[in-house]
């Protein structure tokens, strides 16, 4: 009897503990980055970010925080990002990852930008001056998901942006061009112009919109696909496409 009651205590203490180690805290460690994404194109009138870009070698890691720090005088900058590492069983899994780093409004001039964990990560940065008073140089299209596809019938590549218009009580909003700029390899910059109309234009319009443009220079390799939406913002996403 009194050894029942102890392998009953023993097999309790045994579920006690597995519960306690499920249950621990994630350990926030340097994150793995391995390259410095800088879109082009930020004035001093502009929210200026930048991209981190790493893999996670399985699936116990989750991204974490991003911070920088500025020296003003030598225009320096170092980020750092963090990776929470849970505990527990892990598929091995390469899982490309990226974290923005937002900088807001930066003083016009060339920055140096580099990796606290590993200097020799490193990149340049240009901040130009503003063009206008207003918080972008264009309005852009809110956009809410970005890919570069091949299409299999002419085997050219295709920018698709899909989203929803903003929701206007007289008139209407609508895509009139988009622009694409590299002047990176590794960067595709995308502006998606909006203007607004009033009268027959916005007649049976509808507010889900979903475009394609066909890129004239293709894009090959790993990247970063950056494009200005509504508000100042940006949607970064992580590409890697093979010739």
């Amino acid at each position: 009897m009194k050894l029942t009651k102890i392998m009953i205590i023993s097999g309790l203490s045994l579920i006690l503990t597995a519960k306690v180690a499920l249950a621990a805290d994630p350990t926030e460690i340097p994150a793995p980055i391995e390259k410095i994404f800088v879109p082009s194109g930020f004035d001093d009138n502009d929210n200026a970010e930048v991209v981190l870009q790493g893999t996670f070698h399985n699936t116990c890691y989750r991204v974490g925080h991003t911070g920088f720090s500025i020296n003003e005088e030598s225009k320096q900058i170092k980020v750092w990002a963090t990776s929470y590492k849970y505990s527990g069983a892990c598929a091995m899994v390469m899982t490309p990852f990226i974290q923005v780093v937002k900088f807001g409004m930066l003083k016009k001039g060339n920055y140096s930008i580099k990796l606290e964990e590993n200097s020799a990560i490193s990149r340049n940065f240009s901040i130009k001056p503003r063009n206008s008073v207003s918080a972008d140089d264009y309005l852009y299209a809110p956009v809410s998901t970005a890919a570069i596809i091949v299409n299999p019938e002419d085997d050219l590549q295709y920018l698709e942006l899909a989203g929803r218009y903003p929701k206007m009580e007289n008139g209407c909003a609508k895509i009139i061009e988009i622009r694409t700029v590299r002047d990176d390899a590794d960067i595709v910059v995308v502006q998606p112009i909006m203007e607004m109309f009033e009268g027959e234009a916005c007649e049976n319009h509808e507010l889900d919109f979903k475009v394609s443009h066909k890129l004239t220079m293709p894009f090959y390799g790993k990247g970063l696909l950056h494009v200005r939406v509504l508000n100042g913002n940006a949607k970064n996403q992580y590409i890697e496409i093979d010739q």
